[in-house]
């Protein structure tokens, strides 16, 4: 099974972006999760989010050496467990990806479907229509699970108190697509399960 976690755009709200990428990362472990918005957020949140992990300034991986020879150096054993566990929880933020630009197309493959994800759908040209069957973009006023001549559409809408955060589930032995969408206390508020080829799953 892969999990294919995404979040809408958030306007700049940090801490509403925050809420979301909590959902996918720790209650439901998504395996990538794609930030759908184009302004700068997701960048934002993982610098001071890693920072705040790791108790530095420069959280980066260059400035790893450098913390775990000052804090365990001559710490005590439950002192490098705690090192330990941020790093580990610094490391897990790498699964939070976003559009490399406001045109950018990510291609994502789930289980023999071919996934185009970018931020506004009127992009899309006739390749895209062509090599894709899931097509996933931010640039919605409202989550949409819409199946169309054969190709499936998602949006997980704005993040708001009523959506933005999804969650796509495909099953290579069934061929199944699973999509959720979530508001950001957590709760589905829509659910489908999808066939190959855009056809409903029983």
């Amino acid at each position: 099974m892969r999990r294919l976690g995404l979040l809408g755009p958030a306007g700049g709200d940090v801490k509403a972006l925050e809420q979301g990428a909590r959902i996918l990362l720790e209650r439901e472990h998504a395996d990538r999760i794609i930030y759908l918005g184009i302004d700068g957020a997701l960048d934002r949140l993982v610098l001071g989010w890693a920072r705040n992990l790791v108790g530095d300034e420069d959280p980066s991986d260059d400035a790893l050496f450098r913390r775990a020879v000052d804090r365990c150096l001559q710490a005590s054993p439950e002192a490098i467990d705690a090192f330990l566990e941020a790093e580990r929880a610094r490391e897990r933020l790498k699964t939070l990806e976003c559009l490399p630009r406001a045109s950018a197309r990510v291609i994502e493959m789930l289980h023999g479907r071919v996934a185009i994800l970018l931020y506004d759908k009127t992009k899309l040209d006739a390749e895209d229509l062509r090599a894709a069957t899931l097509l996933v973009y931010g640039r919605s006023a409202e989550p949409v699970i819409q199946v169309d001549e054969r190709k499936i559409y998602v949006s997980p809408g704005p993040l708001s108190s009523r959506s933005g955060v999804a969650l796509l589930d495909s099953h290579r032995e069934s061929g199944e697509l699973r999509v959720r969408i979530f508001d950001l206390a957590g709760d589905i508020v829509r659910a489908e399960t999808l066939g190959q080829g855009g056809r409903r799953g029983q």
